[in-house]
C-alpha cells in the first residue's frame, strides 16, 4: 500500500474505529514528547590531573564543570587529614609524609558528578653529618655516633642495613665488638637514616680492625704407641712482628706461654714478619700453626757413661761389596749404617758398641731392625732393595752396663712392586728450572713412613727400594716388577718418591768461578706406581718470572730495594701455594758463592720483596718453588708435611741492585733482624722432610 498523504491516510482509517486512529496517534506523540525534553550530561575536569610536590609543598587545582548551569565543586582530600589539606578555592598542600594522594572535586549542581586528581609526595633525603671512625680493634666496643638532617626538618631515625655479626644500632649509637675471625679484613657497613617526612639515605663505610695474632708451637711425635704432642715453652722466647706503618716499621712484641700458645696484638692487616725463637716467617696470616714433626717419642732417657751395646747376629746372606747393613730403632729415631763394620763374604758379625744415644725400653714400644739390603739391576738401573732382615726385636736396655741385642736375619717378607717412571716428562721440566741448568742427578724409590703417614715423610724413613746411583733418568721407563722385602710392620706406610736435582750455574761479578745451585722437581706419593700408571710430575715449574713487569730472562738492575717478583703458573698442575726464596750471590776470594737470606711465602703469582732484605750494591736471584701440597698451607703452617707432596723450583737470573734505593722504607724492621740472627738449626719452611745419609758407625770395643 502507498500512502499518498497524512490526511487520507487518516481517514481511511477513521472507518476502522476511533481506538485504532488513537492509538496510532499517540505513540508519535509520546515520542515527541520525550526526545524533546533531554539535556547534555555534566562532566568535571580536574587540572592538573596528576602532580608531583614536595612534602608540605603546595599546588593549586581547578575544575571545569560543563552542562551545568552552576560550575561551581567543592573540594576535598580522599585519604583525609593524612592525606594534606585543601582550600575552597582548591589549593592543595602536601602533608609532611611521603606517599599517594588523591584530591576530589564534587559538582555542587550534581553531587553524583566527581573527577580526582593525582598527587605523589615525596620526601627529601636526609643528609649524614657524621663520619664513621676507621680504628678499632679486636674485641674492643667500636661505637659509632651518628647523626643526619633532614631539609624538611622532621626527625631523623637510623638502622642498619647490612653489617659484620654483632653489629648493631640503639638509637643513633653503632656499636660493635670485632670478634677474631672480623680482625685485619675490612667489615662493610650500610646505615640508613630515614626521616619522618620518608625520605632515606645511605652511608657505607668500612672498618678494618687491628687484630690479635694467634698462634701455636705444638710439636707431633710419631710414636709407637700413637701421635704424641709436646708445646714449645714459650715463656721466656723472644716473639716479636714488625709490620709496615707508612715510610717506617712499627714492631710489637707478643706474649708466649708455656702451653706452646702466643698473641701479639695490634696488628693491622696485610704481610708481616714473626720473629720466633726458631727463626721467623713473612705472613699475612692471623691464626698460625708454627708446630714441627719429629719421628720417635720425646720422653727418651740419655744413656750415661758405661752403657754398651753389644751386637751379635747370624743369617746374613754372604756380604758383597754393594750391600749395606742398616741397624734403626724408629720409636728412638735412631738410623745408622753399619757396613763398614762387615767384611765381604761375611754372614754375620758381632761387635760391643759404647752406646751413647737414647735408653730402649721395651714398654714404650722400642724395637730394633738390622736390615740387609743388596744391588741388583731391574730394567736399566741397578737398584738397591731388602733382601735380609730381623724381626722386630725389643729390648730392655741397662744404663750404665752393656745390653745384648742379637738374632738371626732371614728373608724378608716379599712384596711387588712395578716401577715405572715418566723420565722424559721429568727431565724436560728439570730443565726449565733455570739458565743453563742441567739435571744432575735422579733419585727414585720406595720408602717405609713409621707409625703415621698422616704427617707426610717425617723423619728418616727407611728405605725398602731406591736407585743405587743418581744416574738421571731421561727417558720413559718401565722398570717392571721388582721384588722387595718389606720387614716392617703393617703400621709403617710404604710410598714412593721422585727426586730429579739440577744444577744451575751463576757467575758473581768479580769472580773467576762459577757456583753451582741447586734447583729440583720432587714428588711423594702412598699411590705406588703401575705400568699403567707410571711416575710423573704433577707440577712443574713456574714460568715467564718478570721483575717489576719486565720479562726477567737475564742478568738485570732494579732502581728499588723493594722489587715486585711475578710470575705465571706452571704448565702443569695447579699449586696451592709458592715460596719466595732470596739469595745473596757473592765473591769468596776469587770464587762465586751464594747465602740463603729468607724465605717468603704468598698464594698469589705476584709479591713485593719488603724492605730491608735487599741492600744497595749487591746481587741476588730468587726461587720460586710451586708447590701442590692440597693438604697443607704454608702460609698458616710453614713447618708441616704430607702426601701428596709436589714441588718444582725456578731460579732467576742474578738481579743487581747497583744504584738502587730504599724507596718508603730505609730501616730494616726490629723482627727480622732477630730472623736473620735465627739458629743454625732452625726449621725451613716449605720443606718435606727427606731422608738424610744415615751415620755410618764405627763401633768402638769394650
Amino acid at each position: 500500500m502507498v500512502i499518498i498523504g497524512l490526511n487520507g491516510f487518516l481517514s481511511k482509517l477513521a472507518n476502522r474505529g476511533t481506538a485504532l486512529v488513537a492509538g496510532i496517534i499517540l505513540v508519535p506523540v509520546l515520542w515527541m514528547s520525550g526526545c524533546g525534553s533531554s539535556h547534555p550530561p555534566i562532566s568535571i575536569n580536574v587540572t592538573p590531573g596528576v602532580t608531583s610536590l614536595t612534602v608540605g609543598q603546595s599546588q593549586p587545582f581547578s575544575a571545569l564543570v560543563v552542562n551545568a548551569s552552576n560550575t561551581a565543586v567543592t573540594w576535598s582530600v580522599q585519604e583525609g587529614p593524612a592525606g594534606g589539606s585543601i582550600t575552597a578555592s582548591g589549593v592543595y598542600t602536601a602533608p609532611m609524609k611521603a606517599g599517594n594522594y588523591h584530591v576530589v572535586a564534587v559538582s555542587v549542581a550534581d553531587a553524583s558528578h566527581t573527577a580526582t586528581a593525582a598527587i605523589t609526595a615525596t620526601a627529601p633525603a636526609p643528609g649524614f653529618t657524621s663520619t664513621a671512625p676507621v680504628a678499632a680493634s679486636e674485641g674492643f666496643v667500636y661505637s659509632y655516633m651518628l647523626s643526619a638532617t633532614d631539609p624538611v626538618k622532621t626527625a631523623v631515625t637510623f638502622s642498619l642495613k647490612s653489617g659484620p655479626t654483632g653489629a648493631s644500632i640503639s638509637g643513633n649509637a653503632l656499636t660493635w665488638t670485632p670478634a677474631h675471625a672480623q680482625s685485619r679484613a675490612p667489615n662493610s657497613f650500610d646505615v640508613v637514616a630515614a626521616t619522618d617526612a620518608g625520605g632515606t639515605a645511605d652511608q657505607t663505610f668500612t672498618v678494618t680492625p687491628t687484630g690479635i695474632i694467634h698462634g701455636t708451637a705444638i710439636d707431633t711425635y710419631l710414636t709407637a704407641t700413637g701421635n704424641v704432642t709436646q708445646p714449645e715453652d714459650l715463656s721466656t722466647a723472644y716473639i716479636g712482628i714488625s709490620f709496615q706503618n707508612g715510610s717506617s716499621w712499627t714492631t710489637v712484641q707478643g706474649v708466649g706461654l708455656p702451653d706452646g700458645t702466643f698473641t701479639v696484638t695490634g696488628v693491622p692487616s696485610g704481610n708481616y714478619w714473626l720473629a720466633i725463637a726458631s727463626g721467623g716467617y713473612w705472613t699475612s696470616a692471623s691464626d698460625l700453626d708454627l708446630g714441627q714433626d719429629f719421628l720417635g717419642r720425646p720422653d727418651a732417657v740419655s744413656s750415661s757413661a758405661g752403657t754398651a751395646l753389644g751386637l751379635n747376629f747370624a743369617g746374613l746372606n754372604p756380604f758383597s761389596e754393594d750391600d749395606e747393613i742398616d741397624i734403626t730403632n724408629p720409636n728412638l729415631a735412631q738410623d745408622f749404617d753399619w757396613s763398614d763394620n762387615i767384611n765381604i763374604g761375611d754372614t754375620s758379625f758381632a761387635s760391643v758398641w759404647n752406646w751413647t744415644g737414647p735408653l730402649s725400653s721395651s714398654a714404650k714400644g722400642d724395637s730394633w731392625f738390622v736390615v740387609q739390603t743388596h744391588a741388583a739391576a731391574a730394567g736399566p738401573a741397578m737398584w738397591r732393595s731388602v733382601t735380609m732382615s730381623s724381626q722386630a726385636l725389643p729390648l730392655d736396655q741397662e744404663n750404665g752396663d752393656q745390653t745384648d741385642l742379637s738374632g738371626r736375619l732371614s728373608n724378608a717378607t716379599p712384596m711387588i712392586v712395578h716401577m715405572a717412571v715418566k723420565g722424559s716428562q721429568f727431565a724436560a721440566a728439570a730443565g726449565s728450572s733455570g739458565a743453563s741448568g742441567s739435571v744432575h742427578s735422579t733419585i727414585i724409590g720406595m720408602y717405609s713412613q713409621p707409625f703415621s703417614a698422616s704427617k707426610g715423610s717425617v723423619g728418616e724413613n727407611e728405605g725398602l727400594l731406591e736407585t743405587k746411583d743418581q744416574t738421571p733418568i731421561a727417558q720413559d721407563t718401565d722398570f717392571g716388577d721388582i721384588a722387595v722385602g718389606n720387614p716392617y710392620p703393617a703400621s709403617f706406610t710404604p710410598y714412593v718418591s721422585a727426586r730429579y736435582e739440577v744444577n744451575v750455574p751463576f757467575t758473581a761479578t768479580g769472580a773467576d768461578t762459577v757456583v753451582e745451585v741447586p734447583a729440583e722437581l720432587y714428588l711423594s706419593t702412598t699411590q705406588l706406581p703401575s705400568k699403567d700408571t707410571p711416575l710423573a710430575p704433577q707440577i712443574t715449574p713456574v714460568q715467564n718470572m718478570k721483575l717489576n713487569g719486565a720479562p726477567l730472562v737475564q742478568r738485570q738492575s732494579t732502581p728499588s730495594l723493594s722489587p715486585t717478583l711475578s710470575w705465571d703458573p706452571p704448565a702443569t698442575g695447579t699449586p696451592t701455594g709458592y715460596r719466595v726464596s732470596v739469595y745473596a750471590l757473592t765473591v769468596t776470594g776469587s770464587n762465586s758463592s751464594v747465602q740463603q737470606v729468607v724465605d717468603l711465602f704468598t698464594k698469589g703469582q705476584t709479591i713485593m720483596i719488603p724492605g730491608g732484605i735487599l741492600s744497595a750494591g749487591n746481587e741476588y736471584f730468587f726461587q720460586v718453588r710451586a708447590f701442590l701440597t692440597p693438604s697443607v698451607d704454608f702460609t698458616t703452617a710453614p713447618y708441616h708435611s704430607a702426601f701428596p707432596w709436589s714441588h718444582a723450583d725456578m731460579l732467576t737470573p742474578v738481579v743487581s741492585t747497583t744504584g738502587a734505593t730504599a724507596g718508603a722504607s730505609r730501616s730494616v724492621p726490629e723482627a727480622f733482624q732477630h730472623i736473620l740472627a735465627r739458629p743454625a738449626g732452625a726449621p725451613i719452611a716449605g720443606n718435606p722432610v727427606r731422608s738424610a745419609p744415615r751415620t755410618a758407625i764405627k763401633p768402638s770395643v769394650r
